[in-house]
């Protein structure tokens, strides 16, 4: 995409695509020591958004909450993906990420003692009292953080991604990294979540626990390739043209 931008832009063109929470900091800093024009784009994440104008939404969930004027291109990742469905699936839900309320992790933990299976987790330990609750029960297993490669074989052998978020997620990467390992998804649908997993095709929109255990008993009708032929829609190719076309057409 670098290459692209450097045949297409003219001398003084200055493009600033920030993906953090610095933006401000960012655009003051290069104001101070430019001349140029800048032409600034900022990718709306968690509930904050510093311009007033050039916003990058990876959800229309997201736009529609903070109500700005901008565009919606969905998060792309460097994903592998499987190539066969798991022959020996264990019956156990796998969540990866952060071990916080806003998570849902208590109510994956109730669901999962009502089915009677496992709830394993992976992800940073704050050493909270909410995470110590979730962590010394009997029914989680907790591996501690994991590199890609091993998130990918917990998705891949697991029954299915249990991720019930409880606000408006900007998007949730680990669901397109579930389905392309072939793992049906168990969500609330809030935020991105809800326009990137296909309802009754790539998994099971629930908020209680007797939906959680309803939509457990149904993650086996859910096709492999429909779940792969899904994450395909959110390769970082994808998104970086999706970019590209967006920086040389303002």
């Amino acid at each position: 995409m670098a290459s692209n931008l450097a045949a297409n832009s003219i001398r003084g063109d200055i493009v600033l695509f920030n993906h953090a929470d610095q933006y401000r900091a960012i655009k003051k800093m290069i104001s101070r020591f430019s001349l140029a024009k800048l032409n600034l784009f900022e990718v709306a994440h968690w509930m904050d958004s510093g311009l007033s104008k050039n916003i990058i939404y990876p959800s229309f969930a997201l736009k529609k909450h903070l109500r700005k004027q901008g565009w919606v291109i969905p998060h792309g990742i460097n994903l592998k993906f499987a190539v066969e469905p798991c022959i020996d699936k264990n019956s156990n839900l796998f969540f990866a990420g952060r071990l916080t309320k806003d998570k849902g992790i208590d109510i994956a933990l109730a669901a999962c003692k009502k089915i009677g299976c496992k709830l394993i987790l992976a992800g940073p330990d704050n050493k909270s009292d909410y995470s110590k609750s979730i962590l010394n029960d009997p029914s989680v297993i907790y591996l501690g953080e994991l590199d890609y490669s091993q998130i990918f074989s917990q998705y891949y052998h697991s029954r299915g991604q249990i991720y019930l978020t409880q606000y408006v997620e900007p998007f949730g990467l680990s669901v397109i990294e579930a389905m392309a390992a072939g793992s049906p998804i168990i969500t609330t649908g809030l935020g991105g979540t809800g326009e990137t997993v296909l309802e009754g095709r790539t998994g099971f929109f629930c908020s209680t626990v007797d939906e959680i255990a309803r939509a457990y008993e149904k993650l086996d009708t859910i096709a492999f390739d429909d779940l792969v032929s899904r994450a395909k829609d959110f390769t970082v190719e994808r998104m970086a043209r999706s970019y590209l076309d967006l920086f040389l057409s303002t």
